[in-house]
C-alpha cells in the first residue's frame, strides 16, 4: 500500500502538535482538534483544501488558574444537529499530571467561536483513586468517542491507579490490597 507524503496540520515556531483528531465539517471543511505542546493546550486548526493548508492553531482551551492546569486529549463531535462540541481532559493541577475532569466547548457557528459549556464533568471516585477527594481520578480519554449498534456512544478511557495507593510492588499504602492493573 502506498501513502501520501505526510502533511503538516499545525505548525507555529517553539510549539509542537500531536494526539490530533480529524472531523469533516458541515461546510466540509476538515477541523483539526490537537494539544499543542509547550503550552499544554487545547487548539483547532481548519482545511478547506482537502488538507492541503490549514489555519494558524486557535487555542480552544490553555492553561487554568493553577500551576500544572492544562487541557489536554481534546476531540471533536458533530451532532445531529450541526452543533460542533469539542471535549478534553482539563487537569486539577492537584496530584497527578493526569488527574483531570471531562470539560467541553461548542460551537454553533462551525468553529469560529468556541463558547464554554460550563459544566465539568468529574470521574466517579474508585478505591484505586487517592483519598483525598481535591484530588481528581487519573482518568483520561484519549481517542474520540463511536456508537454501538443501539447508537449509544462508547468512550475508550484510560484510569490509573494513583501512586499513593499502590507501591511498584502492587501492595497498597491503605490497607494491604494488591493490584497491579493501571488500567481501569
Amino acid at each position: 500500500e502506498t501513502f501520501s507524503p505526510p502533511i503538516i496540520v499545525a505548525q507555529a515556531d517553539g510549539i509542537g502538535f500531536g494526539d490530533m483528531d480529524l472531523v469533516r465539517l458541515p461546510d466540509q471543511r476538515f477541523l483539526a482538534v490537537a494539544r499543542a505542546f509547550g503550552g499544554h493546550s487545547s487548539v483547532s486548526s481548519y482545511s478547506g483544501d482537502e488538507g492541503q493548508t490549514w489555519t494558524a492553531p486557535q487555542e480552544i482551551d490553555g492553561h487554568g488558574p493553577r500551576p500544572g492546569q492544562v487541557s489536554q486529549f481534546g476531540f471533536p463531535v458533530i451532532s445531529r444537529s450541526g452543533r460542533i462540541y469539542v471535549f478534553y481532559n482539563k487537569t486539577t493541577g492537584q496530584g497527578s499530571p493526569s488527574g483531570s475532569m471531562m470539560r467541553g466547548k461548542y460551537s454553533d457557528d462551525v468553529g469560529h467561536i468556541w463558547i464554554d459549556g460550563g459544566v465539568d464533568i468529574p470521574w466517579r471516585r474508585t478505591r484505586f483513586d487517592h483519598p483525598d477527594t481535591p484530588v481528581a481520578p487519573s482518568c483520561i480519554v484519549w481517542q474520540k468517542p463511536t456508537r454501538d449498534a443501539e447508537d449509544r456512544p462508547i468512550v475508550p478511557l484510560t484510569r490509573s491507579t494513583h501512586p499513593y495507593v499502590r507501591t511498584p510492588l502492587g501492595v497498597s499504602h491503605l490497607g494491604g490490597e494488591h493490584d497491579l492493573g493501571e488500567c481501569r
